[in-house]
C-alpha cells in the first residue's frame, strides 16, 4: 500500500513542472514519466509501479489504483496495537495469506492486460528490471525486458506475472508462479534482497550506458517508517517481540534499504571522481510521527491510511520541487532536466515520446 505514497510524490512533482509548461485547468493533462527515463528499476509494490510507469500508465490513474483497489487486496490487515487482536490475526493466517491475491491479479490485468516484457519494450522503448527472490535456491532474480544484447530469457513473462512475484512477501502474499512461462521457478518479493533497488539500478545503467554518457539516477522510496526497537533495559528478547508486527521482516528490509541508499549515492560519487558523469537523486522523504507510523504498515488500506500516505507524498513532492527555486541548486537543475524532457499528454493517453538521456 505505501505505493500510494510514492505514486503521490511523482504526481505531485508532475503537476508541478506541468504548471510551468500548460494552462491545465480541468487536470487533463499529464506528464509521460515513462519517457523521462532510459530505464526504471522496482521492488515490490514499486516493482508494480515501474511496470506500469513503463507501460505508460498515468499517475493519476496509479495513484487511483492504490486508492480504490487498496481496500479490497488488503480487507484484513495487521492490527496496530492490541496483542490479543494481533495473536487472532496470527492465527488466522497460519494456513493462508492475509492480502486476496485474486484481487491484485485482476487489478494489475485491467492495467497492464496481457502485454509481455518485450511486447512492452517494443512498444515504448524503456528498459525495465524489477526484482524478485527465487525461492528454490534463495537467490535474487531481476527480471528484465531485452534491452541488453543477449538478454531475452524473460521475454514472454507478461507483466503482470512479474508484478505478483516481485510483491510476493511472506505471509502477505502467497508464493508466485508465473502463469505466462509454467516452466518458471517459484519467487517471493524482491524486498528481501533489494528492497531498495537504487543499485540495481545503477549497475545497469552503467553496462546500458555509452563512456562518455552521463547517467542521472532519481530515486523515490515509500516513506518506510522504523519497526522500533525495545528499550536499553530490555534487551533479551524472545519470538514474541520479533513476531509482533512482523518487526523482522521490515527491520531487514528497512535496513537493505537503508544501505542500498547510502551505497548508491557513494558509488555514484566515486565514479564522478574517475570521470564519469553519474548524479544520483534521492526525493525528500518525511520522517513520520508516531501516531503516522501507525498508518504506514504494508497493508494499510484503511481511509485514514490511505489519506496520511497521500498527504505525505504531496508534502515530500512539493520539498523535492523546492530543490528548483533555489538558484545554483545542482539537484534542482538535474530534477527539472528529467521532467522537462517528458513529453504532455493526455491522462489517458500513451503517445511516444523521444529522449536521449540516460
Amino acid at each position: 500500500m505505501r505505493g500510494l505514497y510514492t505514486a503521490s510524490v511523482l504526481h505531485t512533482l508532475e503537476r508541478r513542472f506541468l504548471r510551468e509548461r500548460e494552462d491545465d485547468p480541468d487536470k487533463s493533462l499529464a506528464l509521460d514519466i515513462g519517457k523521462g527515463f532510459d530505464l526504471i528499476a522496482g521492488t515490490s509494490t514499486g516493482g508494480i509501479l515501474a511496470a506500469c510507469i513503463a507501460a505508460g500508465i498515468s499517475l493519476q490513474s496509479l495513484r487511483r489504483f492504490f486508492q480504490d483497489r487498496g481496500p479490497t487486496i488488503f480487507p484484513r490487515p495487521l492490527p496496530s496495537a492490541g496483542m490479543f487482536r494481533k495473536r487472532c490475526w496470527y492465527l488466522g493466517r497460519l494456513f493462508r495469506p492475509s492480502a486476496c491475491p485474486q484481487e491484485l491479479r485482476e487489478a494489475l490485468s485491467s492495467l497492464l492486460r496481457r502485454e509481455t516484457l518485450v511486447e512492452v519494450h517494443k512498444r515504448r522503448k524503456i528498459a525495465l528490471c524489477i526484482t524478485a527472490t527465487t525461492l528454490v535456491n534463495n537467490k535474487p532474480r531481476i527480471f528484465k525486458t531485452p534491452h541488453l544484447p543477449g538478454k531475452d530469457r524473460d521475454n514472454d513473462l507478461a507483466m503482470v506475472d512479474v508484478c505478483m512475484a516481485t510483491s510476493a512477501a511472506p505471509v502477505y502474499f502467497p508464493i508466485a508462479s508465473p502463469k505466462s512461462k509454467p516452466d518458471e521457478l517459484e519467487y517471493v518479493d524482491g524486498g528481501i534482497w533489494a528492497n531498495n533497488p537504487m543499485l540495481v539500478g545503477l549497475l545497469e545503467a552503467i553496462s546500458m550506458a555509452r563512456p562518455e554518457q552521463a547517467i542521472q539516477l532519481l530515486s523515490v522510496g515509500t516513506c518506510a517508517p522504523p519497526p522500533g526497537f525495545v528499550s536499553p533495559n530490555k534487551l533479551n528478547v524472545g519470538l514474541p517481540y520479533w513476531v509482533d508486527g512482523l518487526r523482522f521482516l521490515h527491520l531487514g528490509m528497512n535496513s537493505q534499504a537503508s544501505a542500498a541508499k547510502y551505497a548508491g549515492a557513494l558509488l555514484a560519487t566515486s565514479l564522478s571522481n574517475m570521470g564519469r558523469q553519474v548524479t544520483a537523486l534521492r526525493c525528500e522523504e518525511t520522517t513520520p510521527s508516531g501516531e503516522q507510523v501507525k498508518q504506514l504498515q504494508l497493508d494499510s488500506a484503511s481511509d485514514k491510511a490511505r489519506g496520511t500516505m497521500a498527504k505525505l507524498g504531496r508534502v515530500d513532492g512539493n520539498e523535492t520541487y523546492r530543490w528548483t527555486q533555489t538558484d545554483n541548486n545542482p539537484k534542482g537543475k538535474v530534477l527539472r532536466q528529467i521532467f522537462e524532457g517528458m513529453p504532455v499528454i493526455n491522462n489517458h493517453d500513451t503517445t511516444r515520446g523521444q529522449h536521449d538521456r540516460l
